[in-house]
């Protein structure tokens, strides 16, 4: 288990890029250690980068393609070694931090255009959908808050994002605000969000928004909130209908999900 010399709290170009470095030689020996993926030092530095939320950082002109190889490498590790290390709870958790400080990276090294935001949000997307699952709520609402800003680069319509594109990649973002919300217990916020979504207009957004909302009323159903739970297992039953007929799903797929539904709504 590798270790790491020295203490750093600021996220620089500089810093940022001389640890992620350290990362990537540490996680590429870990495919084959039994050991904790990270020394608990280097945990403490990856802590104390998260906690100054460097979401919002922009890199020099000058560093952007370095921070960029540097940023690919940490993310395509953590990649690598999720199906390696998923038994381990600790390594886990680790590595959604990590991919967390791989999208700062990315984030600050990405072109200030139409294609570069657009980059910079579905990696913001995926790196948060992480944390909610891991229940790092604190990283995941900082990264959202970088996606939010993101997504309002694409919108504008003289930009001439493509409309289908920009409806799921904006379905995405709000479906982690409502995960992220119901995490928080804001049920309200929930709904809130709920009501943004836009209309789907292909199976593909029906199904992002069945497994949400399902995901909701399962855990709704947990915590005996039945009221809630009957509302979002409803959602989750419209949408699962109307991505099965445009998707043309197979017949027994459909009958065992519609079970599990139906069986939740206690029908």
């Amino acid at each position: 288990m590798a270790q790491l010399s020295g203490t750093r709290h600021a996220l620089t170009d500089s810093s940022t890029s001389e640890f992620a470095c350290t990362l990537h030689t540490i996680l590429s020996a870990g495919s084959t250690s039994t050991s904790p993926l990270l020394a608990p030092d280097v945990v403490l530095r990856l802590d104390s980068d998260l906690n100054s939320n460097p979401f919002g950082l922009v890199a020099n002109m000058a560093n952007r393609e370095h921070l960029d190889g540097v940023g690919t490498l940490l993310w395509n590790d953590c990649i690598y070694l999720m199906p390696l290390r998923y038994h381990n709870p600790e390594d886990v958790l680790v590595l959604g931090k990590v991919r967390a400080i791989a999208f700062a990276i990315l984030n600050m090294a990405v072109t200030p255009d139409l294609l570069g935001n657009l980059r910079a949000l579905d990696l913001a997307l995926k790196a948060a959908r992480i944390c909610i699952v891991n229940e790092q709520r604190e990283i995941a609402l900082n990264i959202m808050s970088a996606a939010a800003l993101r997504l309002t680069n694409v919108q504008p319509v003289h930009l001439g994002l493509d409309p289908a594109i920009n409806r799921n990649i904006t379905i995405r973002y709000f479906l982690l605000r409502i995960r992220l919300a119901w995490l928080q217990d804001q049920v309200d916020v929930a709904e809130h969000f709920f009501t943004k979504l836009p209309m789907p207009a292909v199976s593909n957004d029906d199904e992002l928004i069945f497994e949400t909302c399902f995901i909701i009323g399962d855990s709704a159903l947990a915590r005996r909130l039945p009221e809630i739970a009957i509302r979002w297992l409803q959602r989750a039953s419209d949408h699962f209908q109307s991505f099965s007929i445009m998707s043309q799903l197979k017949l027994p797929d459909y009958n065992n999900w519609s079970l599990v539904i139906r069986h939740s709504l206690g029908e």
